[in-house]
């Protein structure tokens, strides 16, 4: 029987010049991810990723659980953190750090607790958030990448 398993990528960045690398821990956790599926004997005849480079590279780590190719769709691409900050943290002139929306020095517990915050009002605010993607036009586009 088919089987869909859906991973998220490996630890990226966070306060880094370049967010979207993924971070030595990062790395591990790919590795780690690649060693599970072999150990519980996973067959993967394709493996999709989005385009972000933290994604692909997961993706790219996992060279004995992923047999077949790794098929890059945008689809599967995060929101943009940032943007949704932006808009719905009530933070206004939010620093951009490395891509995610994160002033210097803020810690990731501290980010994920206001990106939280704001997800919950761009959930809430639907097709009227000022956001590029609003919160059903993304779950329409990880949906249909998934279908």
């Amino acid at each position: 029987m088919p089987i869909i398993s859906l991973v998220r990528h490996g630890q990226a960045s966070f306060g880094a010049a370049d967010y979207d690398v993924l971070s030595e821990l990062g790395h591990r956790q790919a590795a780690l991810l690649d060693a599970a599926l072999v150990a519980r004997g996973t067959t993967t005849t394709v493996v999709r990723c989005g385009s972000l480079r933290r994604q692909r590279d997961t993706a790219l780590a996992c060279p004995q659980a992923a047999r077949g190719p790794v098929v890059e769709d945008a689809r599967w691409d995060e929101y943009d953190s940032a943007d949704v900050m932006r808009h719905h943290a009530g933070t206004g002139g939010l620093a951009d750090g490395g891509g995610i929306g994160a002033p210097a020095g803020m810690t990731s517990e501290d980010f994920q607790s206001m990106l939280d915050g704001a997800l919950r009002q761009w959930i809430g605010a639907g097709d009227r958030t000022p956001c590029r993607e609003s919160w059903p036009a993304f779950r329409d586009r990880a949906t249909g990448a998934l279908e």
